[in-house]
């Protein structure tokens, strides 16, 4: 099941449950099975990157720079990002 939700002007949650997964990663039992969730800010200048760890946390991508340079050469104008990229 998907679901999507508008939770600002221009930024809107997206979810699904997917109860068929057994394990996460081949390892790690799922008896519920698992959610998916994620953001859509829908502005043209603005670029979103990052991971969401097991437990919640928001962790660090690699080459966050390199990213960063890419998407100003994209137009982008506006990078949100995790802190923990920040040097």
């Amino acid at each position: 099941m998907v679901n999507i939700q508008k939770v600002a002007a221009d930024t809107f949650w997206i979810g699904g449950s997917d109860r068929r997964l057994a394990l996460f990663e081949n390892l790690f039992p799922l008896p519920n099975g698992v959610s998916y969730n994620s953001y859509a800010v829908l502005d043209e200048k603005t670029v979103v990157f990052g991971e969401v760890g097991l437990s919640g946390e928001v962790r660090a991508v690699s080459m966050a720079e390199q990213r960063i340079k890419e998407a100003q050469k994209l137009g982008f104008e506006t990078v949100i990002l995790p802190k923990s990229c920040m040097k």
